[in-house]
């Protein structure tokens, strides 16, 4: 269940935004600590869902600041709702300025972290890979779909069911819908992760998390 977007993302060199970004830091505590880069959607007025790329061409044109196309935001809850408050912000006064196409348009939480045609959509991570579920998690409302629902996750050779009665059953669930799942050989540091975002909770969405390059 992918909606389709209007264009491909064009990687280019922008000028950062501070308050967009966090710094790809380790655990410095016993607390694990991840920074998450989520790539930033726009929805415009009549429903259109596009990549911020697209937005970037008419403020390049109007003389204004590019936006990243990524946000990073950490694993620690109140520095992540800190930055991404204050990315909604600096989004919707570019998006003021970028022209008529865009009025009422708002940036848009992604379905679920992977969702999109390419990689170029995907979500990354950085620091402490344990840190990774329990953001994305923790994130759903805030830079994902509120309805996103994580049913397990896979890191190296650990599986972890979330919120399950019955792990055998969940397990013939989930690797009937995903030959990702079921083959799953953990040889890197990626993270899977099984969810839904549908309102019967029965669809399955593969998020394929990396180590951000």
């Amino acid at each position: 269940m992918i909606r389709m977007l209007s264009s491909l993302v064009v990687f280019a060199t922008v000028l950062p935004i501070a308050a967009l970004a966090a710094p790809h830091t380790h655990s410095t505590s016993k607390r694990a600590i991840a920074t998450l880069k989520v790539p930033i959607f726009i929805e415009k007025g009549d429903g259109t869902i596009v990549p911020v790329a697209d937005l970037n061409k008419d403020l390049k044109k109007a003389g204004v600041a590019e936006i990243p196309l990524f946000m990073e935001v950490s694993s620690d809850e109140e520095d992540a709702y800190n930055k991404v408050g204050v990315a909604d912000k600096i989004i919707e006064k570019a998006i003021a300025k970028a022209g008529k196409e865009w009025a009422d348009a708002t940036r848009n939480n992604p379905l679920y972290p992977t969702e999109g045609e390419s990689k170029q959509y995907a979500t990354c991570y950085a620091g402490d890979a344990v840190a990774v579920p329990d953001a994305v998690r923790a994130f759903a409302g805030v830079v994902y779909t509120e309805q996103l629902n994580m049913f397990a996750y896979k890191y190296k050779t650990a599986t972890q069911y979330l919120d399950s009665q019955d792990e055998e059953e969940t397990e013939k669930f989930l690797s009937d819908g995903s030959d990702l799942w079921k083959k799953w050989k953990g040889s890197d540091e990626s993270i899977l992760i099984l969810s839904s975002v549908g309102d019967g909770g029965d669809d399955i969405q593969e998020s394929l998390i990396p180590v951000c390059p």
